[in-house]
């Protein structure tokens, strides 16, 4: 196996594969991206078993062949490579030289045959979808997915497909962020998934800012997204994923309209002083107006005020300072409203106007206050 290639061809192509190599691993191949060059193409493959990605490279082959190679070790060599083209070539059963200029480098690899393969899907149906509006939405849903992997449930991004709408929905039970798209989709009755938030990641990486279609293909264990050579494989989540519908409030009536960047700023401005574990500040709604405050005997306390729009009952509510801040972040526009009922009841955070076609908001579960 040889081959040549322009080392920013292959930059771009391991920022592609190397999200997708697990951190850790007990499998050692995983952590190893598969390079299968044939006669007249140059295919580069990472995998966690969960999600995979394959992706093609631009170059010269001077003989086919298969080979796994470290893939952060690779990533880091190719990196400080310079602006020069890189040629690789097995020189023996698994020792791959790179040359670039008067540069060289001799890594140890792992034979193919200890590659998992790519899974073989069976399209149940084919769909193409606008890469923007699948960016758009993952990007507003995906941070409130959880991390906890004891609730694996939550581990995904709940995908629901209808002819004339999508939406998107994410929760960690202390947030929930939901997207919903109306619009004429090639889709035949309606269709729900539990999506790995690292293959819609992907995603939103290799198609950012097009608008041209992906093309994805449903099966029974798998979703299958191509766009412009590159094709990710994500093995659907084991749900079934929470009825969200029941845990959203439908009588907050009490409309907080404020700045958006003041809130946020004032929210981490206070929240310097928070407890570490809880990160609570108290948010206090006041006739037209809003004061933050943290208070944590060992590291004392911080007090901001800022202007709001608010003509209901004053209320104190607790929050988690990191993930109020995380909401606003996704939110657009200047202004935020925050429909509210009571301290106890969770908030609903959603732009003044929505942008069309859309309907976003999220949702934020309060912190009991200290007596």
């Amino acid at each position: 196996m040889e081959f040549l290639t322009d080392k920013s061809d292959l930059s771009r192509t391991l920022d592609l594969v190397l999200n997708v190599v697990p951190p850790k691993t007990t499998l050692p191949v995983l952590s190893n991206l598969l390079l299968d060059v044939k006669s007249d193409s140059i295919t580069v493959i990472s995998t966690d078993l969960d999600t995979s990605i394959s992706t093609k490279l631009s170059g010269e082959v001077k003989s086919a062949g298969m080979i796994t190679v470290p893939a952060r070790r690779l990533g880091e060599i190719v990196r400080l490579l310079p602006d020069k083209p890189v040629r690789l070539k097995l020189e023996d059963e698994t020792r791959i030289q790179i040359t670039c200029g008067d540069t060289q480098y001799k890594i140890q690899g792992i034979v193919e045959e200890e590659f998992p393969k790519i899974p073989q899907v069976q399209a149940r149906e084919e769909l193409q979808l606008p890469a923007n509006i699948l960016q758009r939405m993952i990007q507003k849903t995906a941070f409130a997915v959880s991390k906890d992997e004891t609730r694996p449930a939550l581990n995904g991004i709940f995908w629901r497909m209808e002819p004339r709408k999508m939406e998107m929905v994410a929760t960690d039970g202390y947030r929930l962020a939901r997207m919903e798209q109306i619009g004429e989709f090639p889709i035949k009755g309606k269709k729900e998934f539990l999506v790995s938030p690292k293959a819609l990641g992907q995603m939103t990486q290799i198609a950012a800012d097009s608008d041209q279609p992906v093309d994805i293909k449903v099966d029974n264990n798998y979703l299958v997204f191509s766009f412009e050579g590159t094709v990710v494989y994500s093995r659907l989540l084991e749900g079934p994923f929470p009825r969200y519908e029941q845990v959203v409030p439908k009588d907050n009536r009490k409309d907080l309209i404020v700045d958006r960047t003041d809130l946020m700023q004032s929210c981490r401005r206070v929240a310097i002083l928070s407890d570490s574990l809880t990160h609570q500040v108290q948010v206090s709604v006041r006739k037209n107006a809003v004061v933050l405050k943290s208070n944590t005997p060992d590291l004392g306390e911080a007090t901001d005020h800022i202007d709001a729009n608010y003509a209901e009952e004053e209320m104190d509510i607790g929050y988690n300072a990191t993930y109020l801040s995380d909401i606003l972040k996704y939110i657009d526009g200047d202004n935020v409203k925050v429909k509210l009922d009571s301290p106890i009841k969770a908030g609903i955070f959603e732009p003044v106007e929505q942008e069309k076609d859309e309907h976003y908001f999220c949702l934020l579960m309060p912190l009991r206050l200290a007596e």
